[in-house]
């Protein structure tokens, strides 16, 4: 066991070799506090206890500049060597210790080799078991830095930290009474599902029990003793775990709970934070049953039924909230914005009557010469584009004089945290989306692509409402990204679709569902065209609207009128 051998190492263990001493280049200060650590030994004496502080306390403040000269070798040999000098019985200086190794592992970006890392996995192990709970986050940030990249190497201690009673495994569980914990706990059960290419992956046993980790504490409400941006970061590292399954571990999701569950978390984590929306999802999204399309051309209705169409219902229903939307951005420069306001809902008109009514104008002449914009196209657009810019979110969720200084810092790091977790979920569904078939994805098409205008259920929600309502760019590049993905291939899909006049039978067909949804999909990324702001954005929506072979006209002749 990797606990007993431990014990032998720190206090004296097989012969070492002497730490040789790192280049004179790096200067005189780390030299002597090199110098000082080799010649340290275990002792329990107050006078020692005391050395060892001051030269752990040198080590860490020392300024590691970018391109120190430092061998990774060095480091590691150095961090053997501070370990053997701590023994576990004192849990300030393992704390110490712990530090040193986060710290320099990821201010110098060391990747430690396997000879090394087998005795300070070792010692990090045999700390959390032996040493006062308050020393645990410290440790547990040490076995994350240790294990990043070095998955492959573990295997001997994948027991001690993945087993049914495992380190990991019980300090990550949602009873966990320490938040800051069982974050780092899923931290370091996300790093040790990174894989390296050319190195085996965690074994399928290893990679269920992290799975269902991740999926839980995906799954699991925010705890009264956990702070928001806690919360974030435990959000985020379970994301990034999950998603390091898919990619590096070629993790397959065969069965439909599984798949089901982890798109309900995942839907959930796109929206977190997002102002105005908060949905409630099921624990599991089931597929719908999909027809055996074919691609053959649909069967035309009789044209003795009802000519009045679903669209139109829904243009009534949109026409009531969409002003509403536009209106909240600019609540509080009602009277100065005005005109705005009043430009902004012929857009949203425009877009549905055309489409609706199979207007066959091309994307570029409904987005830019049909849109009522005075003055140049840059004023125009800063306008119409105002109710989804981070400025305005701003003034929705607070103003400058509600809050200190302090407390609006505050918002906006939380601001920052929440988003980062709406992009991790984007990535992590973006590898979903690259890990199972294309049939099999289509049985959730209604649970990401909306067919009809947001009404607030879970339901209506989709990539598209982050597209249009995100604050942050990156992360409506993402959902256009993850957008793309869905749509690649669907071709065949998508044939099916069949627009239709007649709103009077019992059911709606599969074929009306998918037409209804392309045209609020092509309403929508029309309406981002307009709003959009970010360079890298635009782009992205210039090609989920336009087809590959006339992309590249299409964006040379846009950069071409910018």
């Amino acid at each position: 066991m990797a606990t007993v051998q431990v014990a032998c190492s720190v206090l004296g263990g097989p012969p070492r070799e002497a730490p040789r001493e790192p280049p004179r280049e790096q200067g005189a200060g780390f030299r002597r506090l090199w110098a000082r650590l080799c010649a340290l030994r275990p002792d329990d004496s107050s006078a020692s206890r005391t050395e060892i502080h001051l030269v752990l306390d040198q080590l860490i403040s020392e300024n590691y500049r970018e391109g120190c000269g430092l061998a990774p070798e060095d480091v590691s040999t150095l961090l053997v060597q501070a370990c053997r000098v701590v023994p576990l019985n004192q849990n300030h200086l393992v704390s110490k210790v712990s530090q040193l190794i986060h710290h320099l592992l990821n201010t110098l970006q060391v990747i430690v080799d396997e000879r090394n890392l087998d005795f300070l996995l070792a010692y990090t192990i045999s700390a959390i078991q032996q040493c006062s709970p308050w020393t645990h986050v410290k440790i547990l940030q040490a076995l994350a830095a240790l294990v990043y990249c070095n998955g492959s190497k573990c295997q001997k201690y994948l027991p001690d930290l993945l087993g049914k009673s495992g380190l990991l495994v019980k300090l990550s569980d949602s009873a966990q009474s320490d938040p800051e914990v069982r974050r780092a706990a899923v931290h370091c059960m996300a790093n040790l599902c990174l894989s390296v290419p050319g190195q085996p992956y965690l074994e399928e046993p290893y990679q269920n029990i992290c799975f269902q980790a991740f999926l839980t504490t995906l799954q699991s409400p925010k705890s009264s003793d956990m702070d928001d941006i806690t919360f974030c970061m435990l959000l985020q590292n379970a994301l990034k775990g999950i998603q390091s399954l898919l990619n590096g571990g070629k993790m397959k999701l065969t069965q439909t709970e599984e798949l089901g569950a982890l798109l309900a978390v995942l839907k959930k984590s796109m929206f977190h934070g997002l102002p105005g929306i908060n949905i409630e999802m099921p624990t599991v999204l089931y597929p719908t049953p999909l027809p055996q399309y074919d691609g053959r051309p649909p069967v035309k209705l009789q044209p003795s039924e009802s000519s009045t169409s679903r669209p139109t219902v829904n243009k009534k229903k949109k026409s009531k909230i969409k002003p509403k939307k536009i209106q909240q951005g600019e609540e509080e420069e009602e009277e100065e914005e005005s005109s705005g306001e009043r430009e902004a809902a012929p857009v949203t008109g425009l877009g549905r009557m055309n489409l609706h009514e199979g207007n066959t104008q091309s994307p570029s002449s409904l987005g830019v010469q049909n849109l009522p914009l005075d003055g140049s196209g840059a004023a125009g657009k800063d306008r119409v584009s105002s109710p989804f810019s981070s400025s305005s979110w701003k003034r929705v969720s607070s103003s400058e004089s509600d809050y200190s200084d302090a407390e609006g810092g505050m918002q906006s790091k939380m601001r920052s945290y929440q988003a980062k977790v709406r992009q991790g979920a984007l990535a992590c569904f973006l590898s979903t989306i690259k890990s199972i078939e294309k049939k099999v994805l289509y049985g959730y098409w209604a649970a990401f692509v909306s067919d009809a205008p947001e009404l607030g259920s879970p339901q209506s929600v989709s990539l598209m409402t982050l597209t249009l309502r995100d604050p942050s760019p990156k992360t409506r590049a993402c959902a256009l990204q993850v957008l793309s993905a869905i749509l690649e291939g669907s071709k065949q899909f998508l044939s099916v679709a069949e627009d239709t006049s007649d709103h009077k039978r019992a059911f709606i067909p599969f074929s009306v569902m998918i037409a209804s949804s392309i045209r609020e999909l092509h309403r929508c990324l029309l309406l981002a065209l307009v709003a959009e702001s970010s360079s890298q954005t635009l782009t992205q929506i210039i090609k989920v609207n336009v087809p590959s072979y006339l992309f590249q006209f299409y964006i040379m002749f846009y950069i071409a009128e910018k």
